[in-house]
């Protein structure tokens, strides 16, 4: 949780007199295990699978096959194992990467961006993701290779295989919107991946790209270039993710690249940066391991050189791109000056810039508003700061099983605080309005007034405490889920010591309410529709600016 720096510098007790600091509380360290109840594709799908492969151990005409094969289950020694050992692999790279951010820094790809060195929101889907591994217990295990080149054939052929079956797959989660929501979508919540993006993936997309294919694979393979294969491949996807082009470090008193000991198909080998370029621009870059088949079909995008900076292209520029990417004439820039004399083709174009932009930049606007709130000054007589109670009001509801839109609302709540503090609320409740339920928007609309029965008697204004009783308020039906969003979450968000998620934690949730369909609530909506345009019309490729630390 982000402390004030205030207090840390003049430490000042609940009496308001300065002196020593309260002794940190002490709390046990656990594994977040709500991330179950929040994801229940983790919660069963697993078992499910498990349940379906034991089955088939047991029946006795695949039992016969596998033993005339000579094969096996792997076991649950040897898949927890690997699970071990792919858990802290991903630690480990992510220690190196926080331990060596500044002999790193010429390595890192996006260089604009600040490595997230704390994040245990995406640990948590990592950690689960990659305990998914214990299903390799009931995979087929047994032969092994019979020569060096046998085994080196056949590593290969597993390489490039999989590598084509992975393009496939990978690019039908991209080119359907659908597969991309259901199975791919988490997977692109970060732009700038780290360590653990890697594994920050549903389990649907991890059945599909990874499990299936290799208890496929198991039946043809030799046992030991399958295992070979899983350990080695642990360590190139958190590399390839991990924000640096790690294959890049020299090994001590060697100037041997650790990369060089990385097989890969000559000519097409695949480094970090082509994933990255992936991740921050969404399209491109499909395959797994080299760029042969990216290169075939057309979509190889090569990676950014670590330390390059995008230059931003000029507006005139970027109007002149779009419109000949749509088979436009470069003249076809608006020169209208009067929006009722502008063409049909000038409406179009003004159209698509408006929602390309706020594709681009709608959910970081939001947020900046909230960020902009991180400021001593506007602890405002409290122990918290504006943004610190934004996120524990978000917290606080999140933690009591809120809807999404519920959570992002208490995100936000309190964004115009310092612009309209007498109808603040209104600010909020028009930024969300077009994506909530009128039910959150009344409680955003409202809260305010609300509020006040918990302290305006205190300052002499007792008939204000009740103004929340006014007929008006009173008779609408969203009146108790006002009332219980003030006593259950925003007058109790001025604790200090509240273990408060990180804003990271919620953007995912505000880029889900921001690209529904605005006014979905109401399809006759006078407002539905309006300039054309929608709210992130492709959220999924909207990532929040870094948070800093």
């Amino acid at each position: 949780m982000k402390r004030n720096y205030a207090r840390a510098m003049c430490p000042i007790n609940r009496d308001g007199v300065e002196g020593a600091a309260k002794p940190v509380r002490k709390q046990d360290v656990k594994m977040n295990i709500d991330f179950l109840g929040n994801n229940r594709d983790y919660a069963v799908l697993p078992f499910i699978v498990a349940a379906i492969l034991a089955a088939l151990w047991r029946y006795d005409p695949i039992v016969a096959w596998l033993d005339f094969r000579g094969l096996a289950p792997w076991g649950a020694v040897n898949a927890l194992m690997l699970t071990a050992y792919a858990i802290t692999v991903m630690f480990a790279t992510h220690g190196l990467v926080c331990c060596y951010q500044k002999e790193l820094a010429p390595l890192k790809i996006q260089s604009g961006q600040k490595y997230l060195v704390r994040c245990p929101h995406i640990a948590d889907r990592a950690i689960f993701a990659i305990s998914t591994s214990l299903l390799y217990a009931f995979m087929p295990h047994g032969t092994k290779a019979s020569s060096a080149l046998h085994y080196a054939g056949h590593w290969f052929a597993l390489a490039i295989v999989w590598d084509a079956y992975f393009f496939v797959v990978h690019g039908a989660f991209h080119a359907n919107k659908s597969l991309y929501r259901f199975f791919h979508k988490v997977h692109h919540t970060h732009k700038d991946p780290n360590c653990f993006s890697a594994y920050f993936i549903s389990y649907g997309s991890h059945l599909l790209t990874e499990q299936l294919f290799l208890f496929g694979a198991s039946l043809f393979t030799p046992s030991d270039v399958l295992v070979h294969s899983l350990y080695f491949g642990t360590v190139t996807a958190h590399f390839s993710h991990s924000g640096y082009e790690l294959t890049k470090v020299k090994l001590p008193f060697t100037n041997v690249a650790v990369g060089s000991f990385f097989p890969t198909l000559p000519g097409f080998g695949q480094s970090a940066a082509h994933h990255d370029i992936h991740h921050e621009k969404f399209f491109n870059n499909y395959a797994l391991n080299f760029t042969l088949l990216d290169k075939l079909i057309g979509t190889e995008q090569k990676g950014r050189v670590p330390g390059d900076q995008e230059v931003r292209e000029p507006s005139v520029a970027i109007f002149t791109k779009h419109a000949m990417s749509r088979g436009d004439s470069a003249t076809d820039i608006p020169s209208f000056v009067e929006l009722k004399h502008a063409s049909r083709s000038e409406v179009q174009l003004v159209a698509d810039m408006y929602q390309k932009d706020l594709d681009a930049n709608l959910l970081n606007r939001v947020l900046n508003m909230l960020k902009d709130q991180d400021k001593p000054a506007l602890m405002l007589g409290t122990q918290v700061t504006l943004y610190e109670h934004g996120l524990q009001t978000a917290t606080r509801a999140h933690r009591d099983g809120a809807s999404e839109e519920m959570v992002v609302a208490s995100l936000l709540h309190d964004v115009g605080e310092m612009h309209c503090p007498s109808n603040h609320g209104e600010i909020a409740a028009s930024i969300l309005r077009p994506f909530v339920s009128p039910e959150t928007s009344w409680v955003l609309e409202q809260h305010e007034v609300f509020q006040m029965y918990y302290y305006a008697h205190k300052i002499g204004a007792e008939d204000d405490r009740h103004r929340r009783e006014h007929p008006d308020l009173r008779s609408s039906p969203h009146w108790q889920a006002c009332a219980d969003f003030c006593e259950k979450w925003d007058q109790a968000a001025f604790d200090p010591d509240y273990d408060s998620l990180p804003l990271e934690f919620f953007v995912p949730m505000v880029r889900n309410i921001l690209s529904r369909e605005p006014f979905w609530w109401k399809k006759d909506h006078p407002k539905r529709g309006a300039c054309g345009v929608t709210g992130i019309a492709n959220g999924d490729e909207q990532s929040a600016a870094p948070v800093a630390a």
